[in-house]
């Protein structure tokens, strides 16, 4: 999943990111995965030309910096599954 989302952002065409989610119905899971400021990037299209995301974070590993920036945009999630967000971010440093 999270190599179709960079795949969609590099392209930056919106009309992929509803063929993505047809085709997953709706559900982004990205669970156990340690994403870097590029799959933010990546997702956060996703999240911004979608609408009904169901997305799976438990165990997600999110650079501190890039969290504020995910959390602006859970209006277009109708879903969340997480541990607490405060604990999957993660300081490069």
């Amino acid at each position: 999943m999270r190599s179709a989302i960079r795949e969609i952002y590099q392209t930056r065409s919106p009309q992929y990111v509803s063929s993505l989610l047809r085709s997953t119905e709706n559900y982004i899971n990205l669970t156990t995965r340690g994403l870097d400021a590029a799959d933010c990037a990546a997702l956060r299209f996703i999240l911004q030309h979608g609408q009904g995301v169901r997305l799976n974070l438990m165990w997600t590993s999110i650079p501190e910096g890039e969290l504020e920036s995910l959390l602006q945009l859970l209006s277009n999630v109708s879903q969340l599954r997480s541990q607490d967000l405060s604990d999957c971010a993660y300081n490069y440093g």
